[in-house]
């Protein structure tokens, strides 16, 4: 991840609100992208072959599957889809 992404990260945080979410799905309902759930502090173990990882997500289904790996302390990173050939 290059540093402007993690300084838009550290100021925006939370990105966005539930309201702000069924806004943009409204608007968005097409959109797919992938996300990968990860421990804090782990940003460069990131692997897109995890069982943490979900690709061609659409935000419905981040917003209910999310809620558990949160609570586990878990954080999520999210990319475009042409980025996760990487790792």
């Amino acid at each position: 991840m290059d540093q402007l992404t993690e300084i838009l990260i550290e100021k925006y945080s939370p990105m966005l609100t539930n309201k702000q979410v069924w806004e943009f799905d409204q608007i968005n309902e097409d959109i797919k992208f992938d996300m990968v759930y990860t421990e804090p502090g782990n940003k460069d173990e990131i692997s897109w072959k995890s069982k943490l990882a979900h690709l061609n997500s659409d935000i419905r289904e981040t917003v209910v599957n999310t809620f558990e790996y949160l609570a586990d302390g878990y954080e999520l990173w999210i990319t475009s889809s042409k980025n996760n050939q990487k790792k």
